[in-house]
């Protein structure tokens, strides 16, 4: 559908209210509403798959070995993202020199890159809510249309986020729900000993271990034919085994037992401490 304006490409799909100022970014858009997923990933023992080629680029980066490959360039700044458009909107937010849109209200001196940011900004002295939302019972108003737009998914019905592994028929409202599913019900299995693991890398770090011409680090103490697939996990057997370095802390009051691994703190402090740990958490805050 055609509109006048700056954005005159509307999305002509039920529900949807997007509108694009380019052809070409609705016809991307509409690829969003269809069912097909043709952009598989190829990495081994990893069953996603994607309706956009972006979305799979954006994805491969879990399997790299840099989670995180965008670092900022600007000198004191150690920022690091996973995504080159974050990079770049950190650069232009955090540290550009001129922030042409200041605020006006009396003794406020922030100032801002972007216009939009001003605005939003300007919200926390007004406490202006201009956007109300039209759903049928609710008064609710938000201070942006982001903001609108994200609550306008507690109204909705349909579920746009579907789950892609092989056999699973589950879909979702939102992306978090998804996540939380992803993480809970479909945890990454190995092939060749069904071991499950916490994520993709830590799969890929595992799959070493079935590799028969691994690289191996034997320990170099007298009397321990132990040996590791990587120096960290070496340099971890040396200080908690022969010089006894136990670098985590209980926190609970009373108890000063310490640990070499911290998944054995965390195990300590559940089992041992549950019920104390929670008063103390509660009584600190």
């Amino acid at each position: 559908m055609i509109l006048k304006g700056n954005h005159p490409w509307k999305c002509t799909f039920e529900g949807c209210d997007k509108k694009f100022k380019f052809r070409c970014r609705l016809k991307r858009h509409e690829i969003t509403h269809s069912e097909e997923r043709f952009f598989k990933c190829p990495e081994l023992g990893c069953g996603k798959s994607y309706r956009r080629i972006d979305h799979l680029r954006m994805h491969s980066i879990i399997h790299s070995e840099d989670t995180k490959p965008f670092k900022c360039p600007m000198e004191g700044c150690e920022s690091k993202f996973s995504h080159k458009h974050h990079l770049s909107r950190h650069k232009k937010e955090q540290h550009d020199i001129e922030k042409r849109f200041k605020c006006n209200i009396q003794d406020c001196n922030q100032s801002f890159t972007q216009d939009y940011l001003l605005r939003n900004h300007k919200t926390i002295h007004t406490g202006e809510k201009s956007y109300p939302c039209e759903h049928p019972g609710c008064t609710k108003s938000f201070s942006s249309s982001a903001k609108l737009r994200d609550h306008g998914q507690v109204h909705s019905e349909q579920k746009r986020w579907r789950c892609a592994f092989q056999g699973c028929t589950q879909d979702f409202q939102k992306y978090h729900q998804l996540c939380k599913h992803l993480r809970q019900d479909h945890k990454p299995t190995c092939e060749m000993c069904s071991q499950k693991v916490k994520d993709f890398k830590q799969l890929r770090l595992h799959m070493k271990t079935h590799d028969p011409n691994r690289l191996l680090f034997p320990c170099s103490w007298e009397g321990c034919d132990k040996y590791y697939s990587s120096i960290k996990s070496l340099n971890v057997h040396t200080k908690a085994t022969h010089k006894n370095i136990r670098p985590f802390v209980c926190v609970v009051p009373g108890c000063e037992m310490t640990f070499a691994y911290k998944n054995v703190l965390t195990n300590h402090i559940k089992v041992i401490h549950e019920v104390i740990l929670i008063s103390y958490i509660v009584y600190i805050h």
